[in-house]
């Protein structure tokens, strides 16, 4: 795409006025007040006091849950290590007692009830 040559003309013609009132622009002094300066200093060191002490907060908190977590992992091994010896003791059980699947027990320890037997499908009619 060609850009016309009246286009460019505009535009460096643009360009060349506006440049003497760049350089024209004097620098105006500006005067500072020590107070107010004080005062902006004094609320910057307090943000970064406040800033400091949420940082410690932070790590304080990023390490209760690291501990945590490691808590959670330890409590899952002993959990499974534990799920898998009762699964043995169920599966020696049931070796060592035939029908031991079968028994039913309470919630207490020294009751305990077992059902055996045999069904006799027979039919049995009479008549007087």
């Amino acid at each position: 795409m060609m850009v016309p040559k009246r286009w460019l003309h505009a535009v460096v013609l643009a360009i060349v006025v506006q440049v003497p009132l760049v350089v024209s622009a004097r620098a105006q002094t500006a005067t500072v007040d020590p107070a107010l300066l004080q005062q902006l200093q004094d609320v910057i060191q307090k943000q970064q006091r406040q800033l400091e002490k949420q940082s410690e907060v932070l790590d304080s908190l990023q390490q209760q849950v690291n501990d945590l977590k490691r808590t959670a992992s330890e409590a899952q091994t002993e959990a499974s290590e534990a799920k898998s010896t009762a699964q043995q003791a169920v599966d020696t059980a049931k070796l060592a007692v035939p029908g031991a699947e079968k028994l039913v027990t309470s919630g207490q320890e020294r009751i305990k009830l077992a059902i055996s037997g045999q069904v006799n499908r027979a039919v049995n009619v009479a008549g007087d």
